[in-house]
């Protein structure tokens, strides 16, 4: 019987070139049968032209862009997005989350094409698609916070910190910029509240997740290693109109890649938090996926992320007992050394990646490491300005540009204190934890090592947020995605473990037998 909650074996589902279990180790099933907590209703499935309809979606604009028509190809793809998002959001919970994923991965790259047509502008209206997506889908989380049901006193904490946040930008006489900003603060809440209210679709929607990143994070992966050595005229027309001199050089050799996304970073959160997410499902060739996403992770030089991707695999290797699982880390940290050793032995490679990385034993000469400093030596300063904060996008408000009072932020927790006050923030933070601490008791009564991944996908992010901004836009989106599918399992299963073996009951498994 195919139900969730039940303990049959799961299935593993069949990719090109590479092996993915659905759910991590299969659990032997008993002599009788389980009996199941609580049926799924039938998902729809796409059918072909639906799923060409979809694809559409993300070629119609290049295609636009190629024959002149770059100007309403920017307005063309958010809102073709948009409708595809809600109706997939109310019709396919798993293609919905799926959809937006895909989104995170290929809407920068359409709008590098756009703009190589059409020319750079610092705000383009393609870069709206993911959060549209997502705030048509929000009427789902606002009804699952109303319903009362778990965890959502926790993100209405977390989505009134925000609205605080905003409110103080909206009474310094900014209106914009407090707009947008609030939209990616709250896309990421309201995605994980997307995952949490439809808890009786948790299978098809981790399904569609785990389908997503097997094929996202190999073809990311692979486009910014072939950028690292021959970058393409739209990333390097990008490179140079946007002036961001953190990333490098259009050359072979000296791009600090960011593949088909905005920057280094994203791309890494991608590569780090799909890479943990795989791992208790990576058989086989699928290893491949793995030598390419870190391969392509490595040549990012986020030192935050990589350290957090240490961190995240330490507490796999700590609390994981699934010996299938302690195999798969193994491998894992196998193929990192070969991907390190393999990527620092390319000629021109080398020399510039050991010189990024080896800048970790000398910050006091470190730029970035100073600006961070830098900030942490001044923010405290800020919130004794202004106990209340400076509200949503407060480094581009005039307001205090016009002051001369400016500083770049580079770290989450700052971000978060400043921009929404010492009593707005804190609630913030506190009701994050909550959700981590929630997560580990969560994972820590499951015996399915898949949990622990998601888990391990969410500390991924939360580790970095003393050294950049995790909790907004494309970087948030993936966190909160970790977070709402460990979440969803104690939701669907709120007095049981994710896998449990029950104890023996004859006359109930003699009538579930259909003997009497």
């Amino acid at each position: 019987m195919r139900a969730r909650g039940t303990l049959s074996d799961i299935p593993g589902i069949a990719l090109p070139g590479a092996r993915f279990d659905r759910n991590g180790p299969a659990i032997a099933a008993a002599p009788p049968p389980a009996v199941p907590v609580a049926a799924a209703p039938a998902l729809p499935r796409l059918g072909l032209m639906p799923t060409l309809m979809l694809a559409a979606i993300f070629i119609v604009p290049v295609l636009m862009g190629e024959v002149g028509l770059s100007s309403p190809a920017k307005l063309v793809y958010p809102a073709l997005f948009a409708l595809a998002a809600l109706v997939a959001a109310i019709r396919s919970p798993g293609t919905y989350l799926s959809l937006i994923v895909w989104s995170l991965v290929v809407t920068p790259g359409i709008r590098h094409v756009i703009d190589f047509h059409a020319g750079y502008s610092d705000s383009n209206p393609i870069m709206l698609a993911p959060y549209l997506g997502i705030v048509v889908a929000s009427p789902f989380t606002v009804m699952f916070v109303l319903r009362g049901t778990r965890f959502g006193g926790v993100m209405l904490t977390l989505i009134l910190a925000v609205c605080f946040g905003l409110g103080t930008a909206l009474v310094t006489g900014a209106f914009m910029d407090p707009l947008m900003a609030a939209m990616r603060w709250l896309s990421p809440i309201c995605f994980a509240g997307y995952v949490c209210a439809h808890a009786e679709h948790e299978q098809a929607m981790r399904t569609a997740i785990v389908r997503t990143m097997a094929v996202a994070l190999p073809a990311a992966a692979l486009y910014a290693i072939i950028q690292f050595v021959s970058i393409m005229p739209w990333d390097a027309y990008f490179m140079t109109a946007s002036k961001m001199g953190s990333i490098g050089w259009p050359e072979p050799f000296l791009v600090r890649v960011f593949g088909t996304m905005n920057s280094p970073g994203s791309l890494a959160a991608l590569l780090g938090t799909g890479t943990l997410f795989l791992l208790p499902r990576t058989r086989g060739l699928g290893w491949l996926t793995v030598l390419l996403a870190f391969g392509a992770l490595f040549l990012t030089t986020q030192r935050a992320a990589m350290g957090a991707f240490v961190v995240a695999l330490v507490y796999l290797i700590v609390t994981n007992r699934d010996p299938a699982m302690r195999a798969n880390i193994i491998k894992l940290v196998i193929a990192l050394a070969l991907t390190i050793t393999v990527t620092l032995s390319i000629p021109g490679a080398g020399k510039k990646l050991l010189g990024s990385f080896s800048s970790v034993s000398q910050l006091d000469k470190d730029d970035s490491a100073q600006q961070r400093l830098e900030q942490y030596n001044t923010f405290p300063r800020w919130l004794d300005e202004l106990p209340l904060g400076r509200g949503l996008a407060w480094s581009t408000n005039g307001h205090y540009l016009e002051a001369g009072d400016h500083i770049a932020i580079d770290s989450g927790i700052i971000d978060i204190l400043v921009s929404l006050g010492v009593p707005a923030g804190l609630f913030y933070l506190g009701a994050l934890g909550i959700l981590a601490f929630n997560g580990m008791s969560i994972v820590g009564r499951s015996q399915d090592s898949s949990a622990r991944a998601e888990f391990a996908g969410a500390l991924f992010g939360l580790s970095q947020l003393p050294f950049g901004g995790q909790q907004t836009a494309e970087h948030g989106i993936l966190l909160y995605l970790m977070i709402g599918l460990f979440l969803v399992r104690a939701i669907s299963s709120p007095s049981l473990p994710a896998t449990v073996e029950r104890a023996p009951n004859k006359p109930l498994d003699r009538l579930a037998a259909g003997r009497r």
